[in-house]
């Protein structure tokens, strides 16, 4: 088929991009909990949700979108790869599921030990297991 009658483009970074679809692949700034008082303020007056791998803590944003703020230490595992590995792990959770809160929120996961063993799949069921079990985000 011939490339100039396909509905698909390809994406800058050579991904096809179906026509319809959102070409954008980032995690930006406006997603992301940076700020010390921001953290502070969910974890003194959110939610506490608790897996095995990972504690969820959230509250009402008072931004227009849903934000992310990721916990994972040391005692994660000592190999700053592996932590980074989990992290973006987290982040893709985060972005591939923003759009399934009805409202937006804050949310900071905090990583318990064991959490940098699991695979992508993983991660994504017990976060959005977790979410879906109290209500945080529709079944």
């Amino acid at each position: 088929m011939d490339a100039s009658k396909s509905r698909s483009k390809r994406h800058a970074k050579g991904t096809i991009v179906k026509a319809g679809q959102d070409a954008s692949y980032g995690f930006p700034r406006t997603y992301r909990i940076r700020q010390k008082n921001d953290f502070q303020r969910v974890q003194g007056g959110g939610r506490r949700i608790h897996s095995h791998h990972f504690v969820l803590l959230l509250t009402e944003s008072k931004e227009a979108s849903s934000r992310l703020g990721l916990v994972v230490s040391k005692r994660v595992d000592k190999r700053a790869a592996k932590r980074n590995l989990l992290k973006r792990r987290l982040r893709e959770v985060f972005r591939l599921n923003r759009q399934r809160f009805p409202k937006p929120i804050d949310l900071v996961v905090i990583a318990r030990s064991d959490a940098a063993k699991l695979a992508f799949r993983e991660v994504a069921g017990e976060i959005l297991r977790a979410l879906r079990g109290k209500g945080i985000i529709p079944a």
